[in-house]
């Protein structure tokens, strides 16, 4: 062999131990990531604090949160009206028979949604407090979201204290 085969081989071989050492180290942070018992024995504050933060995001806390806040501030919620509908279309509706409550509840939805497109088109922005919680409500989900990515990824972090993998000479590989 001349001495650029020999060189390039010398290359390869030390190309597969750096690999070999990469993915033993990769296998031990993996390993030491999803070592949930071994990371409460460690802390079991930090992970206690960790699960109650993925479980208070998937549970909806914070939308929770700002519901029981807005109710705070507003009073309550507000009073859900028996019917929408004038007085005669009741009668008239009554006066169906069997098919009155389909009836009914198909006006009123009818009804709800020929003033939800009224009120978009002629006063778009005069809600005050319904634009200040749609906004609070918009940075709130971007909040959450970007703090439930942080605790998965704090619960599962490879140890920085567990001991370095042993390079493949001593393995007896």
């Amino acid at each position: 062999m001349d001495e650029a085969t020999t060189a390039a081989r010398r290359q390869v071989d030390a190309a597969r131990a750096a690999l070999l050492v990469e993915v033993d180290e990769l296998e031990a942070a993996a390993r030491s990531a999803v070592d949930i018992p071994a990371k409460v024995r460690r802390s079991p504050g930090k992970a206690a604090a960790t699960a109650g933060g993925i479980a208070f995001l998937g549970l909806g806390g914070p939308r929770r949160l700002l519901r029981g806040l807005r109710r705070a501030v507003r009073g309550g919620k507000d009073p859900v009206p028996g019917s929408v509908l004038p007085e005669e279309i009741e009668r008239l509706v009554d006066g169906l028979g069997e098919s009155a409550p389909a009836v009914r509840a198909r006006l009123e939805r009818e009804f709800a949604s020929f003033l939800d497109a009224r009120k978009r088109k002629g006063r778009l922005g005069d809600d005050g407090p319904a634009t200040l919680w749609r906004v609070v409500n918009a940075f709130g989900s971007v909040a959450a979201s970007n703090a439930a990515r942080k605790l998965v990824e704090r619960a599962f972090a490879a140890d920085r204290d567990r001991p370095p993998v042993a390079p493949p000479e001593d393995r007896g590989a």
